[in-house]
């Protein structure tokens, strides 16, 4: 009797430490923008207004790294 009871235990424990939660993505109040270099065709992402990085990028790679952290939920 012990043994089966053994058993079910481990197996609830499994089961339950092995199912994944439902996650949703966290929102957040902020805006991405693209910021056009003064002098050459390179953008930067800002992010609430502060650059995300030092870093130009061509534009469609600055709208590709913008489109990520929209989906990352880094802003909207």
């Amino acid at each position: 009797m012990k043994r089966i009871l053994a058993i079910v235990t481990l197996g609830v424990t499994l089961v339950s430490c092995g199912s994944s939660p439902s996650r949703g993505v966290a929102s957040v109040e902020g805006s991405c923008a693209l910021q056009k270099h003064p002098s050459k065709n390179h953008y930067r992402i800002l992010i609430h207004e502060k650059p995300h990085s030092q870093y130009w990028y061509t534009k469609g790679d600055a709208m590709k790294i913008k489109d990520s952290f929209v989906k990352k939920g880094m802003c909207e």
